[in-house]
């Protein structure tokens, strides 16, 4: 009888387990026991922005319509961002620098990498505009990994981070390959407008975030209804339309503000790579007829290659009408006032 009981006991158990397995499964089964469900506002916030998400998807740019950015001015040129004086050849310039370090081997120290982006004429000027901000206003580190997630979670040679102010590198990145690499995110770092840009972009997030929550609950309270339980007629046509135009000038601004800075830094590290490879043309081989098929093939330990516009907006999931007209002059700087630029109601 006691063998018997022991077994109801176990068989007890099992019951249990499998009981609270089949609570705990299905697509909405929270991975954290932790887990607490969200809120009917969360729900009804969450329904609204999918909701306008919709719309926004069904509305396409056409013909002459124009785009939002933090600042409508064409990308950068060389001259605009650093002295030219700086730009012109210094004696000595032309001989092959001898170099101890191994360029196939991961550098010792953030100073090998500088010294080795010295050798080149654009990446001594870069770096002697970088140098009086390098270890106060901006940090570069080694990072703790073998290799670091970039803003689209793919692997990364390095990787600015403009909240943090700091540059991470793979700490098994190459020399010969990082130093070009470094120095386009270096051209982050000190690219004004693409930082400001940034900081605009995330206010402009976080306006729109609060007018979906306001919208809601005035909704809710007009309707005489839960939020979760409002459809789309029951908001007015005029608070959809500037929901819309916010979101859509925000996902416009975070595009065109990423082309003119990668334009920029892809055209800098491409020039700097090109120097390198005629310094050290046994380490450097240049692929020019190399073409990229899919972003997941563009790999930046590889030697780089000029980058056209489609590689860029391709790369980096950009819309492509977006940055056609931002290319074309159809573009509106957005004055950075939310409130007067979308017509927000006074109290809101």
């Amino acid at each position: 009888m006691e063998c018997l009981g022991n077994k109801w006991k176990h068989l007890t158990l099992i019951v249990a387990l499998v009981s609270s397995l089949c609570q705990a499964t299905g697509p909405f089964a929270p991975l954290d026991t932790q887990w607490t469900p969200p809120s009917q506002e969360q729900v009804a916030n969450y329904k609204l922005q999918k909701l306008i998400q919709t719309l926004l998807r069904s509305r396409p740019l056409k013909g002459k319509d124009t785009v939002v950015a933090s600042t409508c001015r064409q990308t950068l040129v060389l001259s605009d961002f650093l002295d030219r004086k700086e730009l012109l050849p210094k004696p000595g310039d032309k001989q092959i620098p001898v170099l101890a370090a191994d360029l196939d081997a991961p550098p010792n120290s953030v100073h090998d990498i500088f010294k080795l982006i010295r050798l080149t004429v654009l990446g001594r000027a870069i770096l002697k505009k970088f140098m009086p901000r390098y270890g106060f206003d901006i940090s570069v580190k080694f990072d703790a990994k073998s290799s670091i997630q970039d803003g689209t979670q793919n692997s990364a040679v390095a990787s600015f981070n403009s909240k943090e102010k700091r540059i991470r590198i793979s700490r098994n990145a190459k020399l010969g390959s990082v130093a070009y690499v470094l120095l386009h995110e270096i051209i982050h770092a000190m690219d004004v407008d693409f930082v400001s840009g940034l900081s605009r972009v995330e206010t402009l997030n976080k306006v729109y975030q609060e007018q979906i929550a306001q919208i809601v609950s005035d909704t809710a309270e007009r309707a005489g209804k839960p939020g979760e339980q409002l459809f789309q007629w029951d908001y007015n046509v005029a608070d959809i339309e500037r929901l819309i135009a916010i979101r859509s000038a925000a996902d416009q601004m975070q595009d065109i503000l990423i082309f003119r800075a990668e334009r920029f830094a892809y055209d800098a590290s491409y020039d700097v790579w090109k120097s390198l490879a005629t310094l050290f043309p046994n380490y450097y081989t240049n692929q020019k007829k190399r073409e990229i098929t899919s972003r997941f093939e563009a790999r930046m330990d590889q030697e780089p290659y000029f980058h056209t516009d489609d590689q860029i907006i391709e790369l980096n999931d950009l819309n492509l009408a977006v940055i056609n007209r931002y290319k074309s002059g159809l573009c509106i700087p957005y004055s950075g006032n939310a409130k007067k630029f979308f017509k927000i109601p006074a109290g809101k």
